[in-house]
């Protein structure tokens, strides 16, 4: 209030308009208002207009209407270097002739560079896999495919939502409130307490004369309410599902509550219901009219992630020129008529979220399947560095020889690797399980408190068929393929998803650590120091490597004997354990000089 006051006095003193307030702002969450969020945050509507108004010009690109650099004699098209790279990459078109649209003007230094340019781009015969690494050939085919599970970035108006239901949820101690001994009808009663509790604030904080009217009519079937209240929860799983760092202690709640929301009993009593499917990309680009644009060429190049390491900064400027043209080149062509231009920008925008996400979840995977090669090999090992583990010694609870055990590390970081990639479907599944009024949970004492136990069918067959896609690719399989699935060990879908979460939390460390050993090298004590004490930088890195390997995967951790093994839950198990182990470990002190603070992450 203080800074909005002042704020206000500033304005009046520069002769400004009032800025929107946060009633303002607040109500146009509550109506689902796109055109009063417009307002809010104008000026992107004025870009699209101008843009609109262009003329044609031959100076410029025929398809993103920036300056042309290259003419084509059989499309007898002018093209940027970014369109004509996408759409002369194969097929008849890669036959095409072309020449500069400069020729008669080679003076022009720039222009020469671009074209020298476009000519590697287009001898790079697959572009899209070059630039995002991870691209099948058929490009459109994986994201379209893709696309059905990919959520999309929020707006601003879902995100000033998203903080009305994260203020909600962090205050309420729903699952300890509900989630405790009583009976049946106990249990329903406070069930529909809390809900309502919940549901009714998240509406006064909105409006508080709707909130007035639920109170006093004891009803949620008022207009607009149920649909603002799905849309909210919707926003606010969208968000967790693309950050799975946030939320951490918000996102059980909220998907507990709604469990229980969904019960016969409890959705009789409110009246509502407040399940929603995530927004996709997919879907949304069905919405608008412009799902052609998931197959459009210039999609890799709009979505691609730029990284500066090991590049000259004109070579950056260069790219980050090309993505932007590839964006607005699409926006172009597949904004329909009465569709804003930056609608379809937040869907392209969405997906590059998703390639951040590999990167920042399933990379760190790849990179350890690289340092396992790259350090090891299975049918011969260095002394003092064998991979080999003992029953009963040091915790272990397997027994493999140096050969067994590399084979079962690898098959487990592919198997994570495979699940991470696929994260954003097998956490749609998860959530269609949890939230299945058809699938009752049982609360039941697994040991570790009470938890609710439910199965996962459409989760637990997902994996099932990544299991044997990995068999496939690595041959021969070591230890057990059992996956726990709405048991004491993995009570949920929840839990699964939890346990996943956790495996670029475990794997960052090591890889930030491996990598910035040789800074540490640059500096006299500390090389003297490494040198001393384990022999040289590469001895470190497989002193860390092999320590991980043997105790991360040795099927400890679990509570008993009998629940510890070769599981494909137990391996993230054994893994953790190790993580909690590693103070104990000679190589500590170099894990907090690489910026080492803990495997746990930030709880907000």
């Amino acid at each position: 209030e203080y800074m909005g006051t002042h704020l206000l006095r500033m304005a009046a003193e520069m002769n400004l308009a009032e800025p929107p307030g946060r009633a303002q702002r607040l109500r146009a969450v509550f109506e689902d208002d796109d055109e009063a969020w417009n307002s809010i945050a104008a000026g992107a509507s004025e870009a699209a207009a101008a843009d609109a108004a262009e003329t044609v010009d031959a100076t410029l690109c025929v398809e993103c209407k920036e300056p042309c650099i290259v003419l084509c004699h059989e499309c007898g098209d002018r093209l940027c270097g970014v369109c004509f790279a996408a759409l002369h990459r194969k097929g008849r078109r890669a036959s095409h002739k072309s020449s500069s649209v400069f020729e008669h003007n080679a003076t022009d230094a720039a222009s020469q560079e671009e074209i020298a340019t476009v000519a590697q781009l287009v001898s790079d015969a697959d572009l899209a896999s070059a630039r995002i690494g991870f691209l099948p050939e058929d490009t459109g085919s994986w994201f379209l495919e893709r696309s059905k599970h990919i959520p999309m970035r929020l707006t601003e108006g879902e995100r000033s939502s998203l903080r009305l239901v994260r203020s909600a949820l962090r205050v309420t101690d729903y699952t300890s409130t509900v989630d405790a001994e009583m009976k049946p009808v106990k249990r329903i009663q406070a069930q529909c307490r809390s809900v309502a509790a919940i549901m009714n604030g998240l509406v006064s904080g909105v409006d508080i004369d709707v909130g007035r009217e639920v109170v006093d009519t004891m009803s949620f079937e008022i207009e607009k309410v149920p649909q603002f209240l799905r849309r909210v929860f919707e926003v606010a799983r969208r968000h967790k599902i693309m950050n799975p760092e946030r939320m951490r202690t918000e996102y059980g709640k909220m998907i507990h509550m709604l469990q229980d929301s969904l019960r016969a009993e409890v959705k009789e009593m409110l009246g509502v219901s407040l399940f929603k499917e995530v927004k996709s990309v997919y879907n949304e680009l069905v919405r608008l009219g412009a799902e052609a644009l998931l197959q459009d060429p210039r999609l890799p190049t709009a979505t691609m992630e730029i990284f500066a390491e090991g590049k000259p900064r004109p070579q950056v400027d260069r790219e980050i020129k090309e993505k932007e043209r590839a964006v607005e080149a699409l926006v172009k062509k597949h904004t329909p008529s009465g569709v804003k231009a930056e609608d379809i920008r937040q869907c392209i925008y969405s997906i590059a979220d998703n390639h951040a996400y590999l990167r920042g979840n399933r990379d760190p995977v790849i990179k350890v399947i690289e340092f396992l090669e790259h350090f090891f090999t299975p049918d011969a090992y260095e002394e003092g560095f064998s991979l080999a583990i003992q029953d009963t010694h040091a915790g272990a609870r397997l027994t493999h020889n140096h050969k067994r055990q590399y084979y079962f590390v690898k098959q487990s970081l592919v198997l994570w690797r495979e699940i991470l990639h696929d994260m954003f479907r097998l956490w749609h599944m998860a959530e269609l399980d949890l939230l299945d009024p058809a699938i009752p949970y049982v609360l039941t004492d697994t040991g570790q408190g009470l938890h609710r136990i439910q199965p996962a069918p459409r989760t637990s067959k997902a994996i099932q068929a990544i299991i044997v896609k990995v068999q496939q690719q690595v041959g021969e399989w070591v230890g057990s393929s059992v996956v726990h699935m709405g048991d004491k060990n993995v009570p949920s879908a929840l839990h699964f998803i939890d346990k996943y979460n956790q495996v670029s939390r475990i794997l960052n460390p090591i890889v930030i650590t491996i990598n910035r050993i040789d800074e540490l090298m640059k500096n006299g004590p500390l090389a003297d120091y490494i040198d001393t004490s384990f022999g040289g930088p590469d001895a470190l890195r497989k002193l860390i490597l092999a320590d991980f390997f043997r105790s991360g995967f040795d099927g400890s951790g679990a509570d008993n004997f009998v629940e510890a093994g070769s599981c494909i839950d137990g391996r993230l198990t054994s893994a953790w354990n190790w993580c909690q182990q590693l103070s104990s470990k000679p190589f500590y002190r170099i894990f907090l000089l690489c910026g080492f603070v803990g495997f746990d992450g930030n709880w907000d």
